[in-house]
């Protein structure tokens, strides 16, 4: 038979390579170098060359006895799996529910790629409503509640990505947070509390976010609420707090 001239061996041998990883880490601490030569059949000095490459990819890890892991990559393809089969389809009855109940509007977001993603936006069926997406356009990736609270529930790995894209908030943006150890005091503060909020006074925009955790205690994303701050009074604020933390619980249990 003919070889396929599209076929990249070099493809071929990374992949699984990163298939044996994956299959090892399931029932060990990893792999080690020599076994995942062996494994494959590949020269050592070839396999940790594929490896290494892996590795700067984010694809493998390193334990700290050198041992190779699923790198965060991984963590993230599982994730994008996640929102798609689940969190998408599980989120439309709770906006839905929130909508109706209170009128305002909505985001969902997510990290990717060192990026904030917004999933969707949903608008409220108040007479004055926020316009989610118009809100959103003129502000900056760290002046957003959903990325703040994103942020804080982050692994460090996703947090130390987001910074090497964006870099530290400058302090036009997020002047508590502009230096590392601002920055990480801000989020450990916002993680404690469980949301960000952003409330600039009467005549304009209220907003808050809240994270979106699975059943495995990961962060998948956030879901943030526009609405005019006029109307934002203690009680509602309590109502709307109360009514989207325990849908949030709810849906926990389904992701």
């Amino acid at each position: 038979m003919k070889e396929d001239t599209a076929i990249v061996k070099s493809v071929l041998k990374a992949l699984a390579a990163l298939d044996f990883v994956l299959e090892k880490s399931m029932v060990s601490r990893g792999a080690g170098l020599g076994e995942i030569a062996a494994g494959l059949d590949l020269q050592p000095t070839n396999t940790r060359n594929i490896l290494k490459t892996m590795e700067q990819a984010g694809y493998i890890g390193r334990t700290a006895d050198r041992l190779y892991i699923p790198g965060p990559k991984c963590e993230a393809m599982n994730r994008t799996i996640l929102v798609g089969r689940q969190l998408i389809p599980e989120i439309m009855p709770v906006l839905d529910a929130l909508i109706a109940e209170f009128g305002e509007s909505f985001v969902v977001t997510t990290l990717f790629g060192g990026r904030r993603k917004v999933l969707m936006w949903r608008k409220g069926t108040s007479p004055i409503v926020v316009e989610t997406q118009n809100a959103e356009r003129n502000c900056k990736t760290y002046q957003l509640v959903t990325t703040r609270i994103m942020l804080a529930f982050a692994p460090a790995y996703e947090q130390e990505n987001f910074i090497a894209f964006n870099g530290l908030p400058p302090a036009s943006d997020w002047a508590e947070a502009d230096t590392p150890a601002k920055l990480k005091h801000c989020l450990e503060n916002l993680r404690k509390t469980g949301y960000a909020e952003y409330y600039p006074g009467k005549g304009e925009i209220y907003a808050a976010a809240f994270p979106i955790i699975d059943n495995e205690d990961k962060s998948v994303g956030a879901l943030g609420i526009y609405l005019p701050a006029f109307r934002m009074t203690p009680d509602l604020r309590s109502r709307i707090f109360e009514s989207i933390l325990l849908k949030l619980s709810h849906l926990r249990k389904q992701l």
